[in-house]
C-alpha cells in the first residue's frame, strides 16, 4: 500500500521579504510516515517518564520552529507522544534517546518536555540510521519549561547520506525558565531544523548552540526563532559552520521583541567556513521590534581561510588538506564540548577525530 503523498511549506520566516530568492521557506513533497519511530530510551530517577499516550493538551498550543504545516507530518505521532517530566524542585539527570531511522521508511515521534518550578532536566537525543534508502526521520520535541527551571535539550544528526531529518522544536519558557539547546549536524542528505522558542516569562532566558559540517552534495536548511514576550528576557544564537564540496545551508535567524517585552536582549551570530567555491551558503537574519527599550544584535563571519593562516601553517610543515581537517575538527569540537555528558562527548570527538 502506498503512503499518502504530503505537500508541506516548512521553516517560514515571519517576514516574508525574499522571495526572489526563494529563501523565505522551505517547500516539500513527502510521504505521510509510515510508523512512530520507537526510540531506546534511558530515562534516570526523577523522571517520570510515559508513552503511547496523546500529546498532553497543556502541549497543544506551543508553536514551533517549522511552523503549522509540520502537523502533517506528525499528526499520527501526536497521538502517541512521549512524555517526560521532572517535578518541582527535581534534578532528573541525563535522558538519552537512541534514534536508528530505516531505509526505504518515513517515521515520526513526538516528545514533551515539561519541568515544574525550580526543576532541571537534560535530554539528549542522538539520531542515527542504518543501511541507504530514500526514507527520513522526523521528530518533533516540546517543550513546556516551569518558573525557575533549566531544561538543556542536545541533538545530534549523524545520519546516512540517503536518509532526510526533520527535527522541530518548539518552547515555552516561564518567569525565570532557561532553555539550552545544542544542535550537531555531522552527516544526512537533506537535514531541515526548526526551533521556536516563545520567551514568555518574566527574566526567562535561551542559548542556542550549533555546530554543522555539510559536505558533498548535501542539504541543511534551519529557521530558528526567539519570541521575546515577557520583560527583561534573554535570548542568544551562536552558530559555527563547515561547508564543502556542493553543500548548501541556508540559516533563518529571528529575534522578535513584542510589546511588553522592555529590558530584553538578544543576539545571534555565525561564523561559516567555506572549504570550496562551489558551496551554497545563505543567511538570513531578522531582528522585528515592536518595544523601544530593548537590544538586538546581529553579526557574521563568511569567508574562506586567509592567506597569512595558510602560509604561517604550511611554512609549519602542515599540509593544506590537513590544515582545512583541523579548521574543521576545531569548530565542530568547540560545539561538541558544550555537551555535559561525558561518555557521549567523548563518542562525538572521537569520531570527528579529536580523541
Amino acid at each position: 500500500m502506498m503512503n499518502q503523498k504530503m505537500d508541506v511549506t516548512l521553516n517560514r520566516i515571519p517576514l516574508r521579504t525574499w522571495n526572489r530568492l526563494r529563501m523565505n521557506d522551505c517547500r516539500m513533497s513527502l510521504e505521510s510516515p509510515s510508523s512512530v519511530k520507537k526510540p531506546d530510551v534511558a530515562a534516570p530517577e526523577g523522571c517520570h517518564y510515559t508513552e503511547s499516550g496523546p500529546l498532553p493538551e497543556n502541549f497543544a498550543d506551543i508553536g514551533t520552529g517549522m511552523g503549522p504545516d509540520a502537523e502533517k507530518v506528525f499528526a499520527g505521532a501526536l497521538r502517541r507522544a512521549r512524555l517526560f517530566k521532572a517535578e518541582s524542585g527535581a534534578a532528573a539527570g541525563s535522558i538519552m534517546l537512541k534514534y536508528d531511522f530505516t531505509p526505504e521508511e518515513a517515521a515520526a515521534d513526538v516528545v514533551a518536555l515539561e519541568t515544574g518550578e525550580n526543576a532541571a532536566m537534560q535530554m539528549i537525543m542522538d539520531f542515527t540510521s542504518s543501511g541507504k534508502g530514500g526514507g527520513y526521520g522526523a521528530v518533533q520535541t516540546r517543550i513546556r519549561a516551569g518558573r525557575h527551571s533549566l531544561v538543556r535539550l542536545i541533538q545530534v544528526h549523524r545520519i546516512s547520506s540517503d536518509i532526510a531529518m526533520l527535527n522541530d522544536v518548539g518552547a515555552v519558557c516561564d518567569e525565570g525558565a532557561r532553555v539550552e539547546v545544542i544542535h550537531v549536524i555531522l552527516s544526512g542528505a537533506h537535514n531541515l531544523i526548526g526551533c521556536r522558542i516563545d520567551l514568555e516569562g518574566r527574566e526567562s532566558s535561551l542559548q542556542a548552540d550549533i555546530g554543522y559540517l555539510v559536505e558533498d552534495d548535501h542539504h541543511l536548511d534551519m529557521n530558528y526563532a526567539v519570541n521575546h514576550i515577557g520583560r527583561r528576557t534573554e535570548s542568544g544564537i551562536s552558530s559555527l559552520g563547515i561547508l564543502r564540496d556542493e553543500g548548501f545551508k541556508l540559516f533563518r535567524g529571528t529575534i522578535d521583541f513584542r510589546k511588553g517585552a522592555a529590558g530584553s536582549v538578544g543576539s545571534e551570530k555565525e561564523d561559516v567556513l567555506l572549504m570550496d567555491d562551489t558551496v551554497i551558503n545563505q543567511t538570513i537574519p531578522v531582528i522585528l521590534c515592536a518595544e523601544e527599550d530593548v537590544e538586538g544584535n546581529h553579526g557574521a563571519t563568511i569567508g574562506q581561510l586567509d592567506e597569512e593562516t595558510m602560509f604561517y601553517m604550511q611554512s609549519r610543515g602542515i599540509p593544506e588538506k590537513e590544515i582545512y581537517a583541523l579548521m574543521e575538527r576545531s569548530r565542530l569540537s568547540s560545539v561538541i564540548t558544550r555537551i555535559p555528558d561525558e561518555e557521549f562527548r567523548y563518542e562525538l570527538l572521537h569520531m570527528i577525530g579529536t580523541e
